[in-house]
């Protein structure tokens, strides 16, 4: 299966059944933070919740529609990040949530740069975007610190609970990345 090593410390590794269970812990136990931002995460209640969306993404990834990691930090798991793909445009969107204890060391950042550099090069897709809500100051300082150009404001873009919220895309081209590095 996938596994990508990140470097000494970060490792991303496609979520398996096997992972369910310690996946499950980290989500509930950040369901509040997690949740601010992330519906799924105050939704997640029972372990079936989470083999669930393991299953889903496992169909997705067989398909070529989607990749989801574990992030492990010194080989504990602190968070998944994704890939939504889009083939035919080849493009992509990336999402990502981590442990609360675990933030501000540069995980997130670290798994982001590795997976775009796994879409761009292994994958050979020609766009990424990220998308954040405006109020999510640490989400939306990923793309800003891996040099995203910020498109635009969608408005009312995703129903947060039970209100609209308005959501600001980052976007970032093949050629910016490889021209950055």
């Amino acid at each position: 299966m996938f596994t990508y090593i990140v470097d000494e410390e970060v490792s991303l590794r496609l979520v398996e059944r096997r992972h369910v269970e310690e996946l499950f812990q980290v989500i509930v136990t950040n369901a509040d933070h997690v949740g601010r931002w992330l519906p799924f995460a105050r939704a997640t209640t029972q372990v079936t919740d989470t083999l669930a969306f393991v299953d889903s993404a496992l169909i997705d990834f067989a398909a070529g529609k989607g990749l989801v990691a574990g992030i492990w930090y010194c080989s504990q798991l602190v968070g998944t990040i994704g890939l939504r793909i889009d083939k035919g445009h080849q493009s992509a969107s990336v999402g990502y949530w981590i442990d609360s204890s675990h933030e501000g060391r540069g995980i997130v950042t670290r798994a982001c740069r590795a997976l775009i550099n796994f879409a761009f090069d292994e994958l050979k897709l020609h766009r990424i975007e990220i998308r954040a809500n405006p109020g999510n100051v640490k989400s939306r300082a990923i793309p800003e610190r891996l040099d995203f150009v910020e498109e635009g404001i969608v408005r009312g873009a995703f129903k947060l609970y039970d209100k609209f919220e308005d959501s600001i895309i980052y976007g970032l081209l093949c050629d910016e990345w490889h021209h950055k590095r």
